[in-house]
């Protein structure tokens, strides 16, 4: 299966490298909930959670008191959910015949999933699949959720978890994959990675510092490349980009779409 990429042309130039002789381009996960903003609204797949404890405390006939449903899951002051110190990275990748629209002028780059599964084999990333289905996803989440509610310790004063408790890691799956159902259309597929703050890249834009995870990928994955929308649109830049292309090592009559064969 093909996923898409969507990349700046200026990003997409600027990481093309040589690395032990061979050509590779940055593929950049960001950090999803410093993409995210604000705390409020709570992330989608964690509002999602929510609903799955609320449901299993009705089966349960617990009264409101009782109820670990608006446990913190952040903590205070900071984009940073409770348990192990981890950031989550990911980037977001979409099949062809996805609604989503890159900005013009951007690049599509076609790579093959099965070499994206042996990429994450290489760096301990994972690829995953968004899903939409907000009962399919119920249905997945309270059997795990049942084997950890126990191991939730919640009251007025204290939140924690009893030793082996693997609550925080489906707090991260349902934020990497749970999506609302109207983005269905978008197909989205993301690579993802859990990283200690250690282990992060740090960036200033301009403005902020931005924690990102960059992640070298050979340029033999690439299937193809094409501008977006339309590289028939815009002849400056087509040819521009043609040359910029072999001046990074690749070879734009096989990769650049109006030039293959």
């Amino acid at each position: 299966m093909i996923l898409k990429y969507p990349i700046s042309i200026p990003d997409f130039l600027s990481t093309c490298q040589e690395i032990e002789h061979k050509p590779c381009f940055e593929l950049v996960l960001s950090d999803l909930l410093y993409e995210h903003g604000v705390l409020q609204p709570e992330p989608f797949g964690l509002q999602g959670i929510r609903k799955v404890i609320e449901v299993y405390e009705q089966s349960l006939s617990l009264g409101k008191s009782s109820s670990k449903k608006e446990m913190p899951f952040f903590r205070e002051h900071q984009l940073r959910l409770i348990g192990p110190e981890l950031v989550p990275f990911s980037c977001s990748l979409y099949e062809e015949s996805t609604s989503f629209t890159p900005a013009q002028n951007d690049l599509w780059i076609s790579l093959d999933s099965e070499d994206l599964i042996d990429l994450c084999l290489g760096e301990n990333l994972s690829l995953v699949c968004c899903k939409y289905d907000e009962n399919e996803m119920q249905e997945t989440f309270e059997p795990l959720l049942k084997q950890e509610y126990e191991k939730i310790l919640f009251d007025e004063e204290n939140t924690g978890f009893l030793p082996g408790s693997r609550f925080v890691s489906l707090l991260y799956k349902t934020l990497f994959e749970w999506r609302p159902a109207v983005e269905q259309p978008c197909k989205e597929w993301r690579i993802t990675s859990l990283n200690t703050p250690e282990e992060a890249d740090y960036r200033w834009n301009g403005t902020t510092l931005k924690p990102m995870k960059a992640i070298q990928v050979p340029a033999s994955y690439i299937r193809q490349i094409e501008i977006y929308p339309d590289y028939q649109q815009e002849p400056a830049l087509y040819t521009a980009l043609i040359g910029a292309l072999k001046k990074v090592g690749l070879v734009p009559e096989l990769l650049l779409t109006g030039l293959v064969e």
